[in-house]
């Protein structure tokens, strides 16, 4: 039974951590694209392990959830995003889409 609890406290704990790396790769990439502060943050994620090749480039996960973006001066806005994982610490590709 501790195995049991320590292994679903271990899982439950891989997915926050990505979800920090995402929103954070997220909100840089669109704040160099805007050219001022963007606020990515995540409501709902999941990741799934996918472990294949994508052309010559090895993605290992991907992740995709809800949440809201945020802009200085402007409203909040509901979305949706996905990005591709090589490991645990490197995101190879983001994308945002409104909902």
């Amino acid at each position: 039974m501790k195995k049991l609890f320590m292994s679903v406290l271990l899982l439950s704990l891989a997915p926050a951590a990505n979800a920090l790396e995402c929103t954070e790769y997220l909100s840089e990439m669109y704040s160099k694209a805007y050219r001022e502060p963007v606020l990515i943050t995540s409501k709902k994620e999941f990741e799934e392990k996918y472990e294949s090749y994508i052309g010559n480039t090895f993605v290992s996960s991907i992740t995709r959830g809800s949440g809201h973006f945020k802009q200085n001066g402007k409203r909040k806005i509901k979305i949706s995003y996905i990005c591709l994982n090589e490991n645990s610490q490197k995101i190879l590709w983001g994308y945002v889409l409104e909902r």
